[in-house]
């Protein structure tokens, strides 16, 4: 994953004030994150691990991270890192799967029982509609949006990403919220 983020063409943006951490850098580090699936505390002996081994210039904090986390061009570089993955099945596979799952932003809820009245399922979860080549099971590309959000408005924008890239689908495969 390291090879594909330093192939991506990021422009980093000149400010004044504070430092900007390298966009690179912060997309290496939110990736650590999702392959554990922790926090920032579990996470950080291997974010540290990739600043010794020379794969970050620097290593941010987890206020950084969650800052940047919530970054439109981190997002869509993530979007682009992803697309860029899939690329390499490009000639293997013409059937596509179209879905959404819910992630959580916040691991726990409390005690179901005890907040069940003021519960919202949807307050603390975003969703993720994704292009899915069938067989290796990669995602050719993802739109993240808010917990609540239909399904059936991504379509579109789903397929016509996943056209552009470059492959050539002949079957595609999706729940009845996409009609």
């Amino acid at each position: 994953m390291n090879d594909l983020v330093d192939m991506m063409d990021i422009d980093e943006v000149k400010q004044t004030g504070r430092p900007n951490y390298p966009i690179k850098d912060i997309i290496k580090c939110l990736l650590i994150k999702t392959i554990r699936n922790s926090s920032y505390r579990c996470s950080k002996s291997d974010i540290v691990d990739l600043s010794r081994k020379g794969m970050i210039s620097s290593i941010p904090s987890r206020g950084v991270l969650n800052k940047y986390m919530m970054d439109e061009q981190v997002k869509d570089k993530i979007c682009e890192l992803i697309n860029l993955s899939a690329k390499f099945f490009i000639d293997e596979e013409d059937t596509l799967l179209i879905d959404s799952t819910w992630i959580s932003k916040k691991k726990g809820v409390g005690n179901y029982e005890n907040n069940k009245d003021s519960f919202n399922p949807f307050e603390k979860t975003r969703k993720l509609h994704v292009a899915c080549l069938k067989e290796s099971k990669i995602i050719v590309h993802a739109i993240p949006t808010h917990g609540n959000a239909n399904d059936s408005p991504y379509f579109e924008h789903l397929l016509k990403k996943v056209m552009e890239s470059g492959f050539r689908i002949k079957t595609l495969l999706a729940d009845a919220g996409y009609s």
